[in-house]
């Protein structure tokens, strides 16, 4: 398939005399409001967890280790797409096949790619037969007001492929005011955007919608990518315990694959699309009792053509969930809930089919004022290979008013594809109809650590997972190709986290951090490829005035494996810089691999040499 997988400089000097100029105008400086309203509203995201237990949660609670990413840092930094938001928070490797638009995969921990669960509106939108791969490739964060990354082994709340972890996305809700923003952007090779967004009410109706074009020629001949991106929300207060509403996402995309430089015949073009849409209804039946009831529709099309033809792929997917909540004391708290899903997977006109029918329940219960206890259980049926069982508990002690402990042990599961299982003819794969779930258990021990009022936190986690039954590919055939998947393969990874934020002064902004991790093939004692050992990443940005702001990234992959080896190390650093001409209206600049580093991420696919881009932006 066309995007399927196939130096160390030195940044001290650089870095050095950024933050030390940073260090000196932060001090003399004051902080503008907005910053402040900012960085506030980054705080309070914080303090409230969704993901852990499918609930809203107390911080102090929650036992899992989870990022709010805050989308006005991410606006401040002008993070230009979601697959490096992702890549700045510990454990959490982001590998693309090349440049823009190429196939992605997000590895969490050192689990495998399609061990990552993409929750976008509370409907998951992957699974073994429908990867995230292209959507990630390209994909910005518009229309996003909130996305979490919850680690670990999380099956027990959201079913299979969350065995490595979970990444939940909201499109945004409407507002009591009428808001919204435009922007126009180009840059290095041939890059241009155009992006608009708005939200506000009318009495009852809230409403929001986003719509993104973009293009970019990257850097090699015959390597374009186009794609075109909306969203869209709709909720309606029918009364003041019952609200109703509707989702829409869309992405369509072009993607022109020169493929990898050691295998000639490996171009071609990905046509790809994904829509998203949901209906809800909340209703608050009394003061210690919520529910939801979601509906969802996922369809994913992909198509590659190269010299050979167009292959077609689809994916449909239909989704009904019940969940309630039930919080009878300030001491415990209850999520029970149902999932019903029916998807179909169409490659080439071969079909195959499969139903879920999955129960979970989960709870929450704070034993003393700084001690709290979670566990939670889920069972899943599968129409095509029977049922799992999963499990996991949690504890979080805060043992000081700003010391957090925190520990959880959970078991996970990753359900075979239907195509896995029945097979593609197109493709010369056999169907392998025993073929079983992948399974894991895993652990991790951390603590957090408030300093100054809030204005430093440190966050320090081990974990350990271990994977078994991991499907694997066999050739049986070595002459025709033809082979199948199998269960043959046993894996563990292992590591620390370790992540940074601070604010020295009201003008400076520092993030760091970093992952050590050890993944390994348990049958050859063989590393995993594609997991750096040793990996970081950090950003800084401060306000020179009211309106001038200006910011440095840096990001560092050391230890890499590929297939065919080892890869060299890289840095890869960012600098950015933005002006307020008015209340409404700004300039931005940034330039991306500052230092010009050569590298791949993925053996054979050269990542973009240095480019500049610039954008002007009107927020109404």
């Amino acid at each position: 398939m066309g995007t399927a997988p196939s130096s160390r400089r030195s940044i001290k000097s650089c870095t050095t005399a950024v933050l030390t100029t940073m260090f000196t105008l932060a001090a003399n400086n004051a902080h503008s409001q907005e910053v402040k309203r900012a960085a506030n509203e980054s705080e309070s995201l914080h303090e409230v967890i969704v993901s852990a237990a499918r609930a809203p949660q107390e911080w102090r609670q929650t036992s899992s280790s989870v990022s709010v990413i805050s989308m006005a840092d991410l606006e401040t930094m002008q993070i230009p797409d979601l697959k490096t938001s992702l890549q700045q928070e510990s454990g959490v490797n982001v590998i693309t096949t090349g440049a823009v638009g190429g196939g992605t995969a997000v590895y969490i921990r050192g689990a495998y790619p399609h061990h990552t669960l993409f929750i976008v509106d509370g409907v998951r939108m992957n699974d073994r037969s429908a990867s995230y791969n292209n959507f990630m490739g390209g994909s910005g964060a518009e229309g996003i007001d909130r996305i979490e990354i919850l680690r670990g082994a999380q099956s027990p709340m959201y079913g299979s492929a969350a065995m490595g972890g979970v990444i939940l996305m909201n499109t945004s809700k409407g507002s009591e005011t009428l808001g919204g923003n435009a922007a126009l952007s180009g840059g290095s090779f041939d890059s241009y955007s155009g992006s608009m967004a708005a939200t506000g009410s009318a009495g009852d109706l809230g409403f929001s919608a986003s719509a993104t074009r973009y293009h970019t020629a990257n850097e090699q001949p015959a390597n374009d990518y186009d794609s075109e991106s909306y969203s869209a929300r709709l909720n309606y207060d029918v009364s003041e315990s019952w609200e109703v509403g509707a989702t829409y996402r869309g992405q369509q995309a072009t993607f022109q694959s020169p493929g990898s430089r050691f295998v000639t015949t490996s171009q071609g073009v990905v046509d790809s699309e994904n829509t998203l849409a949901t209906a809800y209804a909340e209703w608050q039946a009394s003061a210690t009792v919520n529910s939801k009831f979601t509906v969802g529709y996922h369809q994913r099309k992909y198509d590659w053509t190269d010299r050979s033809g167009t292959s077609k792929q689809t994916n449909e997917r239909e989704i009904f969930e019940w969940q309630t909540a039930w919080t009878p004391s300030n001491a415990l708290s209850v999520v029970v809930g149902a999932n019903y899903e029916q998807s179909e997977y169409d490659i080439n006109s071969s079909l195959s089919e499969d139903e879920i029918l999955a129960g979970f329940l989960s709870g929450t219960y704070q034993i003393t004022d700084t001690l709290t206890f979670t566990a939670g259980i889920r069972r899943d049926d599968f129409e095509s290979v029977g049922s799992a069982f999963t499990w996991r508990s949690g504890v979080a002690w805060m043992v000081l008013p700003d010391t957090k402990v925190r520990a959880t042990y959970g078991t996970g599961f990753a359900a075979p594809g239907s195509s896995d299982r029945y097979g593609v003819p197109a493709f010369g794969q056999l169907p392998n109809p025993d073929l079983r779930p992948e399974e894991s258990k895993g652990w991790d021990l951390g603590v957090d650590q408030s300093f100054m009022g809030g204005a430093l936190t440190l966050s320090a986690t081990y974990f350990d997972n271990r994977f078994k039954d991991l499907i694997d590919w066999s050739y049986v055939d070595l002459v025709t190709d033809e082979g199948m998947y199998i269960n043959r393969s046993k894996a563990s990874t292992s590591g620390v986290e370790f992540g940074i934020t601070a604010r020295p002064v009201d003008s400076w902004n520092v993030r760091f951090g970093y992952t050590y991790l050890d993944g390994r093939d348990e049958g050859t004692d063989k590393r995993l490829t594609r997991r750096p050992r040793n990996s970081f990443d950090a950003s800084t940005w401060f306000d020179i005035t009211d309106q001038w702001t200006v910011g440095l990234g840096v990001r560092g992959m050391y230890d890499r494996l590929d297939t065919p080896g080892p890869l060299e190390d890289y840095n890869v650093a960012r600098a950015f810089t933005s002006y307020q001409l008015g209340q409404n209206l700004s300039i931005k600049a940034r330039v991306e691999n500052l230092l010009d580093e050569k590298y791949d991420e993925v053996y054979g696919y050269a990542a973009l040499s240095r480019g500049y881009y610039g954008s002007v932006e009107w927020k109404f």
